[in-house]
């Protein structure tokens, strides 16, 4: 059993028996609770770490379904990433989950032995450029349409320069240029970006990890024990570099 608290108090805990999350105040009073076992949305399969972000968001580390799951503060799916595997993305068994201010998302993929990082949200942008010589002139006017999670559309200006953003990191999303005569850069594809890999070798069992926002600097650091039992490490600050795991003792955690 794991739990964690957001800025209005309220305290959430991971029940991985029992396959669910419940919700108190901070009295300890009962709000609500959801999931049950299972593999579909909103479903868990022994969810261990639990985090809120600053928009009271709840992410939730999912050990044997080897994924993510993001709810609103009432426990409504909003999406998921991973399944089981090493490759970006992935995860095999993962423990733990933080979120950072920035909405940057910090799991502990434990038996890959890594902490992944992942951008709350993205941006896609191109040129739809002319067939002619050099291929250099931007075609204006041309609708790009954006299909997958959220739908939308750009019309291009006299650059041919199409953006779009605030994409939700974990969906899946197709570009497709309303004109076939232009050159589409990038062409139509997927996009999922995943965000980036923090690896280290002292890493042999990444177990517990605890996000902690101090109170001097309101920066985010990241806590981790490298396996079980083991001593609590710092491994990270944001807008730093991945850091060799410094010990820490529990006195010294703000």
């Amino acid at each position: 059993m794991l739990l964690i608290s957001d800025n209005a108090g309220n305290v959430y805990v991971s029940e991985w028996n029992d396959h669910r999350i419940q919700k108190f105040d901070s009295d300890g009073t009962f709000i609500t609770k959801w999931g049950s076992y299972g593999g579909a949305d909103g479903e868990f399969y022994q969810p261990y770490g639990v985090a809120v972000d600053n928009a009271g968001n709840v992410y939730v580390a999912e050990k044997y379904n080897h994924r993510i799951q993001k709810f609103d503060s009432n426990g409504v799916f909003i999406t998921k990433w991973g399944g089981f595997g090493s490759e970006e993305g992935q995860f095999n068994q993962p423990y733990g989950v933080a979120v950072a201010n920035t909405g940057h998302v910090y799991v502990v993929d434990t038996y890959n032995n890594r902490i992944q990082k992942f951008y709350a949200y993205f941006n896609i942008s191109g040129y739809v450029k002319d067939l002619g010589p050099g291929q250099v002139t931007g075609v204006s006017s041309v609708t790009v349409t954006l299909s997958g999670y959220t739908s939308d559309t750009y019309v291009t200006g006299i650059s041919g320069y199409y953006e779009f953003t605030n994409l939700l990191c974990g969906e899946d999303y197709t570009i497709i240029p309303s004109r076939t005569d232009c050159i589409f850069n990038p062409p139509s594809r997927n996009y999922s970006p995943l965000g980036s890999t923090l690896e280290n070798e002292d890493f042999t069992t990444p177990s517990v990890m605890t996000a902690i926002i101090t109170v001097l600097s309101d920066s985010f650091e990241l806590y981790v024990s490298t396996d079980f039992g083991s001593p609590i490490k710092r491994v990270y600050i944001e807008g730093n570099t991945f850091s060799e795991p410094v010990n820490v003792e529990l006195s010294d955690v703000p």
